[in-house]
């Protein structure tokens, strides 16, 4: 609202008294020609700012942009309480036990289906020679095979049961030795979990099958790696930008970074790195994108066909809009009780603004080109001015 109000302290072009009375009836404020230039051209480029900005974040934490199609709307097991991520790959052994698509960063496809291929009539493959990565096809034989396969890519839990829509049965983590599992009361052999009948509906935290909270908190301490390896190969992920180092009495161990590029205090300092915490920290990056180009927007309204060389930046007003609304975009980022009321996150300072620069420069420089084209195709006949040329005649509003 600042950089729009101070418009109204914006000195008159130098050429107005040149310019012809507005027909109310004809020449309207806002025409074609203005929603085509502020929406199909400054827009595009505005919202290209946005979306770059977004995947190169995301990249950054460990997200790579080709594997998020329908993250948001899978059923998966969470992995298990002391589970690590082991991106290896491969057939499974008795001696490893972990097993998925093998490793290629430049072969392999960041998709793949845990419970593939299935049958004819679309029942799940129970053949573990067709469909050696599905555990349900591990319990329909009594060999060698039953003992292989104990997680995949780390995940342990991808043989406890679907619980996803079972409101009244609650697992609740027991461990032990996978010899005694009939007696600690295991749901089976390879699930360390004993399930039990409550009367009451379980919390939304209490299932083991579930959908990955992007939008809240609660999961903000999963591994996403682990969570998405029944459907993710490790293609789908990237090495971090900033790697999480160890911490020594409450201080980082040799790290170039400040603890808030690798750790979130909203999920009590958990890694950002491989979290959906890294969704929050594109989308401030995104809102701080589009604040860098609404920077060019303010610069190049000033006028509407003359150079801002030649108006100048001389209304303090639409300075101090510059100066506003950047400073209050960073109180939204770095204020943290703001963080947890908005769902802002305080991104790395060369995610501030930085990768949207050049669209900030994109705009400005292609509005003073449009411009020039403009003022060229303004000419004087018998005292009355001529708009000619396809350029002003269809962007001059």
């Amino acid at each position: 609202m600042v950089p729009a109000i101070s418009f109204a302290y914006e000195n008159p072009e130098l050429d107005i008294m040149d310019r012809v009375p507005r027909n109310s009836k004809r020449d309207h404020l806002v025409n074609t020609k203005l929603i085509s230039f502020a929406y199909f051209q400054i827009g595009v480029i505005q919202a290209s700012a946005g979306m770059y900005t977004y995947f190169l974040i995301l990249n950054d934490f460990g997200v790579r942009p080709t594997g998020i199609w329908n993250m948001s709307e899978l059923i998966l097991p969470g992995p298990g309480h002391t589970d690590v991520y082991n991106m290896t790959g491969g057939p499974a052994t008795l001696k490893t036990g972990t097993q998925g698509p093998a490793y290629d960063t430049d072969k392999t496809d960041p998709y793949w289906d845990w419970k593939s291929p299935k049958t004819g009539d679309d029942k799940e493959c129970t053949d573990v020679k067709k469909c050696p990565f599905n555990p349900g096809a591990y319990t329909a034989v009594k060999n060698n095979y039953s003992t292989t396969l104990r997680n995949i890519y780390g995940n342990t839990n991808i043989f406890c049961p679907d619980d996803s829509k079972k409101k009244f049965e609650l697992y609740t983590y027991v461990g032990g030795a996978a010899k005694d599992w009939s007696t600690l009361g295991w749901v089976n052999n390879k699930c360390p979990y004993k399930m039990t009948t409550v009367k009451e509906e379980k919390s939304v935290v209490s299932y083991m099958w579930y959908k990955m909270a992007w939008d809240k908190v609660r999961n903000s301490r999963v591994d996403l790696r682990l969570f998405y390896a029944p459907v993710r190969t490790p293609a789908a992920w990237t090495v971090c930008r900033y790697e999480p180092v160890a911490t020594k009495g409450g201080k980082l161990v040799d790290s170039p970074y400040p603890q808030f590029f690798m750790f979130s205090h909203i999920s009590e300092y958990a890694p950002i790195c491989h979290s959906s915490e890294a969704l929050k920290m594109a989308q401030s990056g995104y809102l701080v994108s589009i604040v860098c180009v609404q920077w060019a927007d303010l610069m190049i309204c000033k006028t509407r066909n003359l150079s801002l060389s030649q108006q100048g930046m001389i209304n303090h007003f639409g300075n101090f809009g510059l100066f506003f609304e950047t400073a209050l975009v960073a109180i939204l980022l770095y204020v943290p009780f703001l963080n947890v009321a908005l769902g802002t996150r305080p991104i790395p300072f060369a995610h501030f603004a930085v990768p949207s620069f050049s669209f900030f420069v994109a705009i400005f420089f292609y509005d003073e080109l449009r411009k020039i084209w403009l003022r060229n195709g303004m000419t004087r006949e018998h005292g009355q001015l001529k708009l000619t040329g396809w350029i002003v005649q269809n962007t001059y509003y």
